[in-house]
């Protein structure tokens, strides 16, 4: 593999860091994590914790809110030293998102806008708690992206370029 990779035998990243004595905790968002059929115990299985409730779905106004308070639970029975890869999938972006701007009953531009300003609000306290712990790597991304109109369509279901331009940032979020 080239220099700085991360090679590994496992059938997942998640189960290989699992394996090399990380706790892999999941928090989904999303019906895809709710492990109430075939596919939504597909990806939760990877992970050696995984959940999923209702108030962390797409329809709840303050489900990255519950996502994080849950998220600080689970930390806070870890020692500093354990190392924990954390994977959460906010819902809050996802359709319905509209419930983020008072008064829109239809999603768009602007109540996506409001639903990402809403889990950015939320973030904080998780980075806090991950800084007191140790140095962390934070890799925020979309699994896709959502059509609001461009080219006629609407949402994510669909083949077009907007649906695959996935945003991504990665930053290190030194010890304090």
């Amino acid at each position: 593999p080239p220099k700085g990779s991360y090679p590994f035998t496992e059938a997942t990243f998640v189960q290989s860091l699992a394996h090399t004595g990380y706790e892999t905790i999941c928090i989904g968002g999303v019906n895809f994590f709710s492990k109430r059929n075939e596919l939504g115990r597909v990806f939760p299985g990877y992970f050696t914790k995984s959940y999923w409730l209702p108030t962390f779905g797409c329809t709840a106004p303050d489900s990255a809110e519950k996502q994080i308070d849950f998220a600080l639970k689970k930390l806070e029975n870890y020692p500093d030293d354990k190392r924990i890869f954390m994977y959460i999938n906010f819902s809050a972006i996802h359709y319905p998102n509209c419930h983020y701007v008072e008064g829109k009953m239809r999603d768009d531009k602007e109540s996506h806008a409001a639903a990402l300003q809403y889990i950015d609000s939320q973030l904080p306290r998780l980075f806090q708690a991950f800084q007191k712990r140790s140095n962390t790597l934070v890799i925020a991304l979309s699994d896709h992206g959502t059509c609001y109109g461009e080219d006629g369509y609407e949402y994510h279901c669909i083949s077009h370029e907007t649906v695959y331009t996935v945003p991504y940032k990665h930053f290190i979020l030194t010890k304090k």
